[in-house]
């Protein structure tokens, strides 16, 4: 009979993000609010992200369990907190021209 091995194995990543708030609708039906839950976005709603907005190391790990939490020293998101991957969001550039020069940001955090 093997042994099972029962060290923990640990699995960590860091993601640059932008605060949520740095992130909200100018024009459509959720004006004014920030990017949130799959089942808050409109698919119309024009999002703009602050002039003065910054990515920041949201750092997560997974230690033996079926889910990501913020680990610790994460400089974003408060120790021990579930992560929930909650969708994945396609945007694209008001420029229209489909050139990489401005590609869309990604990694919002609430």
């Amino acid at each position: 009979m093997n042994k099972q091995n029962t060290e923990a194995v640990k699995i960590t990543r860091t993601l640059p993000v932008y605060a949520a708030a740095g992130f909200c609708v100018t024009d459509c039906v959720n004006y004014k609010d920030p990017i949130g839950h799959a089942d808050e976005l409109v698919l119309d709603d024009v999002y703009t992200l602050a002039e003065n907005i910054r990515q920041v190391p949201l750092i997560i790990d997974r230690q033996n369990t079926d889910y990501f939490v913020i680990a610790d020293g994460s400089p974003t998101g408060k120790s021990g907190n579930r992560v929930f991957p909650d969708c994945a969001v396609t945007l694209m550039g008001n420029d229209l021209t489909g050139t990489s020069k401005n590609p869309p940001k990604s990694g919002l955090t609430g």
